[in-house]
């Protein structure tokens, strides 16, 4: 591709995350004792966060799950970040944040039951 990014079937990669991502591969395997140290362990090109998990939403219904927030985006507690239809009788439930922080999960699963994790909420640790 001319754009410099390669195109697979869960979407488009830039490189440079890509070699990130492999980086940080291989420190988790050299640290797990699953290979030795080589040349493909390169430090960190950005220091670690600590996260404290501040909440999860689960359904309280069963339906067809939207969201409307995606993983990596900024919530307050009570932002509507979803609905959930009913998809015999077209009723919508309004699934809102359970605390402030960032989504770090979020399902993408279309349909939902009581009890199913729609998304988790953590804060950096300072």
């Amino acid at each position: 591709m001319k754009s410099g990014k390669s195109r697979g079937l869960a979407g488009d990669r830039d490189p440079a995350t890509v070699r990130r991502l492999l980086d940080a591969l291989y420190r988790l395997l050299h640290h797990l004792g699953a290979i030795e140290a080589s040349q493909h362990i390169k430090p960190p090109t950005v220091p670690p966060r600590e996260w404290i998990w501040t909440g999860e939403v689960e359904s309280s219904v069963a339906g067809l799950w939207y969201p409307d927030a995606v993983t990596g985006d900024e919530v307050t507690e009570g932002q509507t970040i979803g609905r959930i239809i009913d998809p015999i009788d077209g009723s919508e439930q309004k699934v809102a944040a359970v605390s402030t922080g960032k989504i770090i999960y979020n399902m993408n699963g279309l349909s939902v039951r009581p009890g199913t994790h729609l998304a988790a909420i953590a804060t950096p640790h300072h």
